[in-house]
């Protein structure tokens, strides 16, 4: 596959990524499942910080707090992403970009959560039970967090990026940026080499075009129907130049366009997961 090709490809994961959001975002259960989560940790975060916030630098927590966010909070996020097959719980309303991106704040952004499957969300949250411990270290007592470690065959073999094209990295965020910066460019070098030489079937494999040009009229007609608009009115307002060349009352654009809502209805309720 030459560059523009893969370029191609590359454009088109990132797009189904971005109509799995779109698919997700819209569906009454994850709305009610981000909305009870909030009823529960939203005064936290909203006095503390996000959990977005601090992996970017931009909030920090007390020990204290950290202990509260490891050993109460992560599990619920890893319920939740788990479940959804996301990488993070963002809420309802948050569209992302074309390229993927949504400014939480000025110049700070977060990716699209979807891509995964739900062994995959649910490693990126776990982690073993976490305890603050007392050492008496040159003569004075500190504090240091202490996580229990799972064991090499709980981990082995779980961490795995959303498909080949992607890499997923453990970084040390305690060590100095200046040094973490060259080994993850050198990470992604290595894993591109790799691709390469290997000729990876997900590199070279032709894959059947999904209907990308659909998608989003799958969720034109969704949204229009949760408006109140009758299948008729839908078909007028996305057809306007077929709808009339056919006579009522039995016009094939309008069931055209009831079954764009139906598959919308199908992606929305889980079906987002098998696009990727």
């Amino acid at each position: 596959m030459g560059k523009k090709g893969k370029e191609r490809e590359f454009q088109e994961r990132r797009q189904i990524r971005w109509y799995q959001w779109e698919f997700l975002r819209r569906n009454p259960d994850y709305k009610r499942d981000y909305d009870e989560l909030m009823a529960k940790f939203g005064p936290w975060f909203r006095k503390r910080g996000f959990w977005y916030q601090a992996q970017r630098g931009d909030a920090q927590y007390t020990r204290r707090e950290s202990l509260f966010y490891y050993n109460k909070i992560w599990p619920a996020l890893r319920e939740i992403c788990t479940k959804w097959s996301i990488s993070d719980p963002f809420p309802p309303e948050w569209t992302f970009d074309e390229f993927g991106f949504h400014a939480y704040a000025p110049r700070r952004f977060v990716s699209l959560p979807t891509g995964y499957k739900s062994e995959d969300a649910e490693f990126l949250w776990n982690t073993g039970p976490v305890e603050l411990v007392r050492d008496n270290r040159r003569g004075a007592f500190t504090e240091r967090f202490k996580i229990q470690q799972r064991s090499a065959k709980e981990s082995q073999g779980k961490l795995r990026a959303p498909d080949s094209h992607l890499l997923l990295l453990r970084v040390d965020v305690t060590r100095p940026q200046k040094e973490l910066l060259p080994d993850i460019l050198s990470a992604i070098r290595l894993h591109r080499d790799k691709l390469s030489r290997a000729g990876s079937p997900d590199v070279t494999t032709k894959r059947g075009r999904r209907r990308l040009d659909q998608y989003s009229v799958y969720i034109r007609a969704w949204d229009l129907r949760q408006k109140g608009r009758s299948f008729r009115e839908i078909a007028q307002e996305i057809y306007p130049k077929e709808y009339p060349h056919h006579p009522a009352p039995r016009n094939p654009i309008t069931q055209r366009v009831l079954d764009h809502f139906r598959r919308a209805e199908t992606l929305i309720h889980g079906g987002y997961k098998e696009l990727a």
